[in-house]
């Protein structure tokens, strides 16, 4: 019973230093999330945050760069944007931006040292608001670090290097994505550079069966013509250069394509209408030229025989 007694003791002893260092180690770990913060009031600033080696084989390394942050009171600077960096090959910058942009006071920019290796900086001139994380990892060595993040109101020393920055995904304020496109357009949800590809996408759409009512005005055909002629599109159908500049809403074109179905329906409806009309109109007069066909023989009989009689005679 003592020794029980003495291990129930050690553990609960174990258990106070263990949450002792937990109290302790948390604010250390809380603010290790972002190394550095950052403020300036309309300056120019240099933000160092990595160097990467040449690109290339036997070189690999993987920077990735996270800001929070942007404008002083900016509301749409509530979000954060991560930049990853790759060196395999060639030199390759993905871009993420969560929750909404940096206020576009803040760019990315990197500089070619005589030795050829690359420096990135996060550089602002504006009234800004930032805090900044950085950590590189070796393609062949086991190696994770943090980088040690500095400030500089001086130009960096070495050649501009341009960046092709990938926007993989960027998210607005407003909870808009875009995906390949830096600037997600604020009237939709989602706005996608390039192909979709999905199983299913299901659209709420107002359907066109008001075309079979009785009261619906059905264009005639000779004026279906005449709009052609003159427009080369069909009527209530966008031209292909509105297309071209505005692109279409799925709902509503499926809805004008169903409408315009429906339409030709009616138009065959009719057309078939009027065509059993005129088989009809034809099976009629089929039937009475068949009748003076055989009244017609019934002569020519009659007079064959009356002239067979006179020759006997």
């Amino acid at each position: 019973m003592y020794i029980f007694s003495k291990l129930i003791t050690c553990k609960i002893l174990i258990m106070k230093k263990i949450l002792f260092l937990l109290l302790i180690g948390l604010p250390f770990l809380a603010k290790a999330q972002y190394a550095t913060s950052i403020i300036t009031s309309n300056v120019a600033n240099y933000t160092y945050v990595g160097t990467l080696n040449p690109t290339g084989l036997g070189s690999a390394q993987k920077l990735i760069i996270t800001v929070f942050g942007g404008g002083w009171y900016n509301w749409n600077s509530l979000g954060e944007t991560t930049f990853y960096i790759g060196n395999y090959g060639d030199l390759t910058v993905n871009r993420v931006t969560m929750g909404s942009s940096d206020g576009g006071n803040i760019t990315l920019q990197a500089y070619t040292n005589t030795n050829n290796t690359i420096d990135f900086y996060v550089y602002t001139n504006n009234w800004v608001s930032y805090a900044v994380k950085s950590i590189i990892i070796q393609g062949s060595t086991p190696v994770t670090q943090s980088i040690p993040i500095t400030n500089s109101g001086t130009v960096p020393k070495g050649t501009t290097l341009a960046l092709n920055i990938n926007p993989v995904m960027i998210t607005d304020g407003s909870g808009n994505i875009g995906l390949n496109t830096a600037s997600p357009d604020p009237g939709y949800k989602l706005s996608v550079n390039g192909k979709v590809r999905t199983k299913e996408v299901r659209v709420e759409a107002n359907w066109a069966d008001y075309v079979f009512d009785n009261s619906y005005p059905l264009l005639p055909l000779e004026k279906v013509e005449h709009y052609i002629k003159d427009n080369h599109h069909l009527p209530d159908v966008p031209s292909a250069a509105e297309v071209s500049k505005n692109g279409i809403n799925l709902g509503e074109t499926d809805a004008l394509l169903l409408k315009k179905i429906e339409e030709l329906t009616l138009y065959l409806i009719e057309k078939n209408k009027e065509n059993k009309k005129q088989q009809n109109l034809i099976d009629l007069q089929t039937e009475a030229l068949q009748v003076q066909s055989e009244k017609l023989k019934q002569l020519e009989d009659r007079l064959k025989h009356l002239e067979n009689n006179n020759k006997t005679n």
